[in-house]
């Protein structure tokens, strides 16, 4: 519990309300609005009787420890004073992003309707697939050079013979996958195969080779599936959100690299710069 809430303390707050007190720590106050906002950060711990106690506890020990860390001056230590400099750096991005994320509009019914029908495989079409999966080490070019073979091969045991043939050592199992558990652009890919093809999706350092042993259907009504695709959508938009006031601070702001970052900011950057903080 004490690690769990580290750097989730009570913010110090001076003319506290006499009733919102919950403990005096030698004299300095912890309000309740101040635990409140802990236990809503984990609600694990309120899950049971004696949980609020044990929150209690924990962040007395903190308030007696940071007294502590004040007597001795470490509040003034470099390490310290950059770790508070990252964190607040963080709460105010995070601030900043809901901020953002709260101005969203919501997605109207025919938005809702429109996602319905343009994800079939997801919904009115949705099935569960069972798959084999052959999982396989191997070089980009060696492994594209089997694409054609193994998604021409007519059955599973096929595909893991002409894995054998190549040298690779692959490492096969079955399984059943919902649409759910897969990535649209993939989903799509497995949609299109009869029971017995196999397509091959690159990885890091190698590549999954999925055959079709079979599939079941599962639909899901529009309305069923209305509160899911209300829930997408808003999630969607909140990003984008973020991510184009992200963009435009960007273009906005003036950035100075120096030293080694210099050669850090010439390279592609990556795709979570564009995210969220």
């Amino acid at each position: 519990m004490m690690v769990a809430l580290a750097g989730c303390g009570p913010n110090r707050s001076a003319g506290v309300d006499a009733s919102q007190v919950a403990v005096r720590v030698n004299g300095q106050e912890i309000s309740v609005p101040q635990l409140e906002q802990v236990m809503q950060r984990h609600p694990q711990a309120s899950g049971t009787p004696e949980g609020p106690r044990r929150v209690l506890d924990v962040v007395i020990d903190q308030e007696l420890a940071a007294q502590a860390a004040r007597k001795q001056g470490l509040e003034r230590d470099p390490r310290v004073i950059q770790a508070m400099e990252a964190m607040k750096r963080e709460l105010l991005a995070k601030a900043y992003a809901e901020t953002l994320a709260e101005a969203a509009t919501l997605p109207s019914s025919d938005e809702v309707n429109q996602f319905y029908d343009a994800q079939p495989a997801l919904f009115a079409q949705r099935r569960f697939y069972q798959l084999q999966e052959i999982a396989v080490e191997g070089t980009a070019e060696k492994l594209e050079g089997l694409r054609a073979s193994v998604e021409a091969s007519s059955d599973a045991a096929g595909a893991l013979d002409l894995v054998r043939d190549a040298g690779l050592r692959p490492t096969a199992r079955q399984l059943t996958v919902s649409p759910e558990d897969v990535p649209l652009p993939l989903l799509e890919r497995l949609g299109t195969l009869r029971d017995g093809q196999s397509l091959l999706v690159p990885q890091p350092g190698g590549a999954r080779i999925l055959t079709m042993l079979g599939s079941r259907p599962a639909p899901l009504s529009r309305e069923a599936s209305r509160r899911t695709i209300q829930h997408f959508l808003t999630n969607e938009r909140k990003g984008k959100a973020v991510g184009e006031a992200l963009k435009a601070l960007r273009a906005d702001a003036k950035i100075e690299y120096e030293g080694r970052f210099a050669d850090l900011a010439a390279q592609k950057p990556s795709a979570a710069a564009s995210g969220t903080p």
